[in-house]
């Protein structure tokens, strides 16, 4: 986490919320001595984690990263622009995983897929942007592990308010965030 952290300010981005899920590795004991916000969760699974963050958040946008550094911080500033136009922006993993986290993936993909017409190739994806208020609204949906149950794929759409958020999912490739982008500016 210090990595994560340290990356996060050199980017610029100051406001940093460590949610703690009663682990006993000392996450919030090293996110308090680095000087981070933290707060201990409240109920179980990544929706209550986000429920009790968001609790906190006082900004238009929020970015939701592992603390892991299975993500480059430095990658969220990629997300944010398509805020713009999507209320929900996942990130997609292009370092190798563990046989059965790609397998998960896949058929989850494929799930997404069937269900929703979304393609989403890392469903799992523990790096995300969202606009606050659309993520407080799935959060208090929200149980356990569903917050990405509450999505659908974007398609050039301009963002319409709905109860759903619009989403889009984008790598950490330049190039094809570049071409998203180009392909945003012509609709």
């Amino acid at each position: 986490m210090p990595k994560v952290v340290e990356e996060l300010r050199t980017a610029g981005y100051d406001k940093i919320l460590v949610v703690g899920g009663g682990s006993t590795d000392g996450t919030l004991e090293g996110a308090e001595e680095l000087g981070v916000a933290t707060v201990m969760q409240i109920g179980k699974g990544k929706g209550m984690v986000l429920r009790n963050a968001l609790m906190y958040v006082d900004t238009p946008y929020v970015a939701i990263m592992d603390a892991d550094y299975s993500y480059p911080p430095a990658e969220v500033r990629k997300l944010l622009p398509y805020l713009r136009h999507y209320d929900l922006v996942l990130g997609a993993r292009q370092s190798p995983m563990p046989l059965i986290y790609k397998l998960g993936n896949k058929a989850l993909a494929w799930l997404f897929r069937l269900l929703f017409g979304a393609d989403i190739t890392d469903p799992l994806t523990g790096m995300y942007a969202a606009r606050t208020d659309v993520l407080r609204e799935a959060a208090l949906e929200a149980r356990n592990f569903d917050i990405g149950g509450h999505t659908s794929q974007g398609h050039g759409q301009r963002r319409p308010r709905r109860r759903s958020p619009h989403t889009i999912q984008t790598t950490h490739r330049q190039e094809k965030a570049q071409a998203l982008a180009r392909h945003l500016n012509s609709v």
